[in-house]
């Protein structure tokens, strides 16, 4: 019989694409490029070795909480191709080669990744991918390095000299209400928000602690990932989350943290006296921080905020209001009770308090109390002034918000 040969041949399409990170959402743009050239996609190492480095992978995806929170969502086969990402940021590989066979999954994973770790300051807010084509298919991430190894090692040491700074005004063995207080002012007092690069729709070293602890200025990515990376340190749980702002719809980050056994919602850049134009320059700097979003629950977050729609990550609910800055400080209110509402503005008044703040539960007590203190409550606390301090003239000032159901007075003794 005659035997017949068949020749095969065997054709490899690598495809690079780009993605990118405008703000805090991926946005794709492709650039392919088509090649015969053949890849070895096989891994080196024996099993020993790559046992050895699994363990230690896993290791670093732990902290004082357990494991990491993007981490725990995968699947084990997820988790491995999560670690092998990992240790090729890490590494700073030109080219980390991986089992992904399809882009969705690599575009989770690798936000998964910087999700969890926010002491990766060195990835652009972007990142390159090959496709190979042979029986199947195959990605390979290729990163998108900010600076060189060199600048990286020193970089690390400066963030880490600034976070020891920083942390060097808290105790470990304080409470996670007082942790997460600490470092939401620390921030916001130390940070200046970048408006210019939201304006000009800049990306990359604006999204990371980098621009946080030596710039000194950044954008909503850089605050969470700031405020993350120094609660995990003070073992903390604090993970980071993507989302929006309602109004606008634009991209938006914040955190998620645990504070004394339940979950709640921390948005260190809303804290920012820059979202409070109508606080005047001449308020004391301690009155113009918003604490409202200092832990606070779903219902109070989402008035302004939304979670990212279509989002392969859960984030757990958020139901307890029990360690808001608001409700710690009794200044917290389910319904309007005028006498006590005047009560504490005369106490405020003779003690000679900067300011006297009701944060409301919802919108109708918000709107049963607004009129009565904006009008009544302010002419009569400044005639109180007048009363006890001898004064000719007073001055105060006040800000209001609806959506947030909070009342600040501002009073000028």
């Amino acid at each position: 019989m005659k035997n017949i040969y068949h020749k095969f041949i065997l054709i490899l399409f690598v495809i690079v694409a780009t993605v990118n990170i405008s703000g805090c959402d991926f946005h794709t743009v492709s650039d392919k490029i088509f090649s015969n050239e053949e890849t070895n996609t096989e891994e080196n190492g024996t099993t020993e070795q790559k046992d050895t480095e699994k363990e230690s992978n896993e290791n670093v995806h732990k902290n004082q909480d357990g494991t990491k929170f993007y981490y725990a969502q995968l699947s084990s086969a997820e988790q491995e191709e999560y670690d092998a990402i990992y240790k090729g940021l890490i590494n700073h590989e030109e080219e980390i080669k991986l089992k992904i066979s399809d882009k969705d999954t690599l575009q989770k994973l690798y936000k998964a990744v910087l999700n969890d770790h926010p002491d990766i300051f060195w990835c652009d807010n972007s990142y390159k991918y090959s496709e190979q084509k042979v029986l199947f298919t195959r990605y390979a991430l290729i990163p998108q390095y900010l600076f060189t190894e060199e600048e990286i090692k020193t970089k690390q040491e400066q963030i880490e000299t600034a976070a020891n700074i920083c942390l060097s005004g808290i105790s470990k063995q304080d409470t996670d209400y007082h942790k997460i207080l600490y470092v939401y002012k620390y921030l916001i007092h130390q940070t200046e928000y970048d408006e210019v690069a939201i304006r000009e729709n800049k990306i990359g070293e604006d999204q990371n602690i980098d621009s946080v602890f030596l710039k000194k200025q950044s954008v909503c990515a850089g605050y969470a990932r700031a405020t993350q990376y120094l609660l995990n340190k003070l073992g903390v749980f604090c993970t980071y989350v993507e989302g929006t702002v309602d109004k606008s719809a634009d991209a938006h980050t914040w955190n998620l943290v645990m504070c004394e056994g339940d979950y709640y919602h921390v948005d260190t850049t809303w804290g920012d006296p820059v979202f409070s134009e109508d606080i005047p320059d001449n308020i004391p700097e301690s009155a113009k921080i918003n604490y409202n979003y200092l832990c606070c629950n779903d219902e109070q977050l989402f008035a302004t905020h939304s979670l990212e729609v279509d989002s392969e990550f859960e984030i757990p609910e958020c139901t307890k209001m029990d360690w808001n800055y608001y409700v710690v400080n009794h200044q917290y209110y389910t319904e309007y009770d005028s006498q006590k509402i005047w009560s504490v503005i005369k106490d405020d008044i003779t003690n000679k308090r900067e300011t006297s703040v009701f944060k409301f539960s919802d919108r109708e007590t918000y709107a049963q109390a607004c009129d009565q203190i904006l009008n009544d409550y302010t002419r009569d606390g400044m005639r109180l002034i007048q009363k006890l301090y001898n004064k000719g003239s007073i001055t105060c000032y006040h800000t209001d918000n609806e959506d947030e159901g909070l009342i600040q007075i501002y009073w000028k003794y």
